[in-house]
């Protein structure tokens, strides 16, 4: 059990993080949106863990009665917090609860000089979790996979319906990307990490 700290502007009691007790969420287990009904607390993924039930019963108790700060990240520089993060600190003294992170460089990086980066995302939500006590949700800006590196549809010539076909090329490329942002998923999966997982973060967009 992890004692979690206090995130969040004094005045706000749902930031006293300390009720959960965090560990991995599974990763087909979405969180986002759950309504409050009866069963709320009961993850859809099969012999869920205690922390995720645990924090899925947190958010079922917090429900319509209050609101956890969050902030998308957008780079960080050299600095450890983040351009988003050090703003926020700055100006408010707090850190938000939820931290928005991107797995895009999981399948944007191959055979460039960005491979290094590769787990940064990865690494920058175990340290949210760990060293910040705060809660984790992870987006994933999927590029056309073969070579174009491109995310809107006006942009790329690739072939979506190809990508569900066996044995095409599109399909391999399609199989790769998800491997890799899976490989990521497991590494904070063994640090134990909870993640909201939100891979198509405007799934309903014809832009994509």
């Amino acid at each position: 059990m992890l004692e979690m700290g206090l995130i969040g502007s004094n005045d706000c009691p749902m930031m006293d993080l300390r009720i959960l007790k965090l560990g991995f969420l599974p990763l087909a287990l979405a969180l986002i949106g759950a309504p409050a009904a009866d069963g709320v607390d009961t993850p859809v993924t099969p012999n869920a863990s205690p922390e995720v039930r645990s924090l899925l019963a947190y958010f079922a108790d917090i429900y319509g009665k209050h609101i956890l700060s969050g902030q998308q990240e957008s780079g960080r520089g050299t600095n450890a917090l983040g351009l988003e993060l050090t703003h926020i600190t700055n100006t408010t003294g707090r850190l938000p609860a939820v931290l928005g992170l991107d797995l895009a460089g999981a399948t944007r990086t191959e055979g460039s000089r960005r491979r290094k980066w590769r787990h940064a995302a990865a690494e920058h939500a175990i340290d949210w979790y760990v060293n910040r006590h705060g809660i984790v949700t992870l987006c994933w800006h999927w590029a056309a996979p073969l070579g174009e590196r491109v995310i809107y549809t006006k942009d790329t010539q690739f072939d979506l319906q190809r990508a569900l076909t066996d044995d095409t090329e599109e399909h391999a490329a399609l199989l790769r990307d998800l491997d890799a942002v899976a490989a990521e998923l497991k590494l904070l999966q063994e640090a134990r990490v909870p993640v909201l997982w939100r891979p198509l973060h405007e799934a309903n967009g014809r832009w994509f």
